[in-house]
């Protein structure tokens, strides 16, 4: 939709992107191996809106289900990302395996006017931990925990939103302010049962086990009145939307 918007769009020429990584092996033992990696990513004729110059689609901001915003755009746009990440190996015979990783890194992009913000995909710590454990009677439990810095947003504009009971964005402060810490726990029992003919896996568990309110992003209310009492505490009709919260998951597979 973004090319079909504006014929001028249709003319934007692809994105580049050049990949460096570089890996190592830093220890190796009888139960488990460390790994260390560094990468840098750079972004070249990335889409910038013409009317707005700080502007691009790589930090639009999400509209959570609202009407998009098309706009006229060229390709002179740049971004980047680095970052450096640490990885654990470890396992204790074959009934358990555990995985760790650490990552610093950081995004940023550059529109029309030359300044470096953060990108929509910035996030300066992510630590995740993966593990398997095999119990008796061929039950197998996987868990899954993630820990990462908060989503950057672009605020409101408040005096411009209230005067024309709307949401309007402070397009000064693209990604200027940061949401709370994202942590997920999720948590999965897996069992096979092998017969003749096949094989049949089953699986069942659920996504945020601990229903963390991990933030989504910010929606303007437009009808909220004083009466309703749909205020944040600055007394702006604003409202935080989450993630999904705690959710089951269930899945067979059979195989022959």
């Amino acid at each position: 939709m973004d090319l079909l918007s504006f014929p001028g769009n249709r003319g934007l020429r692809p994105i580049e992107v050049r990949q460096t990584a570089v890996g190592m092996r830093i220890w190796q033992g009888s139960w488990g191996a460390l790994d260390a990696e560094g990468y840098t990513k750079q972004y070249w004729h990335e889409p910038v809106a013409t009317e707005f110059p700080q502007l691009m689609l790589f930090n639009m901001v999400d509209t959570l289900g609202q009407s998009f915003v098309w706009l006229p755009l060229t390709g002179t746009g740049s971004a980047g990302t680095r970052g450096v990440e640490a990885v654990l190996r470890a396992h204790w015979r074959s009934r358990s395996n555990l995985l760790l990783s650490a990552t610093r890194s950081q995004s940023r992009y550059r529109a029309l006017d030359g300044a470096r913000r953060t990108g929509n995909y910035d996030t300066p710590v992510a630590l995740n931990a993966l593990s398997s454990f095999r119990l008796p009677w061929g039950i197998t439990i996987n868990t899954r925990e993630s820990f990462t810095s908060g989503r950057v947003y672009c605020p409101f504009d408040a005096a411009d939103s209230l005067a024309q009971s709307r949401g309007i964005y402070d397009l000064s402060r693209i990604n200027a302010l940061r949401g709370p810490a994202y942590n997920r726990l999720d948590a999965e029992l897996e069992r096979r049962f092998s017969f003749s003919r096949g094989e049949l896996e089953m699986q069942g568990g659920a996504e945020n086990v601990l229903n963390r309110g991990n933030l989504m992003g910010y929606v303007w209310l437009q009808d909220c009145t004083p009466s309703a009492h749909c205020e944040n505490a600055q007394g702006l009709p604003i409202l935080k939307v989450d993630q999904i919260g705690r959710y089951p998951v269930f899945s067979a597979r059979y195989q022959f």
